[in-house]
């Protein structure tokens, strides 16, 4: 979670357009209050990993993956309200993690063990890191560009 929050380019924007602030400070409270209930999200995790029977093995996994979508969906829609531009790339990106996502739910619903669907939740967080690593760099770099130099 803390290398995709680190995508957004948000000091180079805000330097230049500081009439996204407000958006960018407001955002802040989605990001974050994504990133609390994925913590509020493990500790569920944890105690139902400790006292069985109180809530299932599905309903954990929803506590943890539906603030990590949440976050991740976040973080890209303040990319796009930055920028201000809605980049192809970043949709399929915000796609395949929640395909992820919906793989771990799908695991959880099916039976299989809460570790492993909580690991599978772990890895959608790679979907963008990756992604960013390997092509998102240039788009957001291309997109800087143009946001600054409007």
């Amino acid at each position: 979670m803390w290398w995709t929050y680190f995508m957004l380019p948000s000091g180079e924007v805000l330097h230049v357009h500081r009439e996204r602030g407000f958006i960018w400070g407001y955002g802040q409270m989605f990001v974050f209050g994504a990133i609390i209930a994925t913590g509020a999200g493990l500790h569920v995790a944890a105690l139902s990993l400790e006292e069985p029977g109180h809530i299932s093995g599905l309903g954990a996994v929803l506590s943890v993956a539906l603030p990590v979508g949440l976050y991740v969906l976040s973080v890209l829609a303040l990319w796009s309200l930055l920028l201000g531009t809605v980049d192809p790339f970043h949709v399929w990106i915000a796609i395949g993690m929640l395909v992820v996502l919906a793989a771990a739910v799908l695991l959880a619903a099916s039976g299989a063990g809460m570790p492993v669907c909580l690991l599978v939740v772990a890895a959608s967080l790679l979907v963008p890191v990756i992604g960013y690593e390997l092509l998102g760099h240039r788009h957001t770099a291309e997109a800087l560009r143009r946001a600054t130099a409007e």
